[in-house]
């Protein structure tokens, strides 16, 4: 199977899809970008599960690099825009 050099994720509640794609999905030098929201005191914020993930990966991925991109989950319209925004 053919693998990326560089994936994004989209990461909700459930860190185990995010954990499988990055193992079968991502070469071993390759670089990881988490989308995550980053919302104070909500149950819905998933910046803490991207920390979860990034210890694993770190761990069993050394050569792995993981980034986050947090986002405002308040302000949809603006949220994709941000993302592209950051690479030119």
């Amino acid at each position: 199977m053919r693998k990326s050099d560089v994936l994004f994720l989209i990461v909700g509640t459930n860190p185990m899809p995010n954990i499988i794609s990055i193992e079968n999905r991502v070469k071993d030098n390759g670089k990881v970008f988490f989308i995550c929201s980053k919302e104070n005191n909500t149950i819905f914020s998933t910046d803490k599960i991207v920390n979860d993930i990034k210890k694993i990966m770190d761990n069993k991925y050394p050569n792995i690099v993981t980034n986050s991109i947090a986002v405002n989950i308040q302000d949809e319209s603006n949220m994709i825009q941000e993302i592209i925004n950051m690479f030119p």
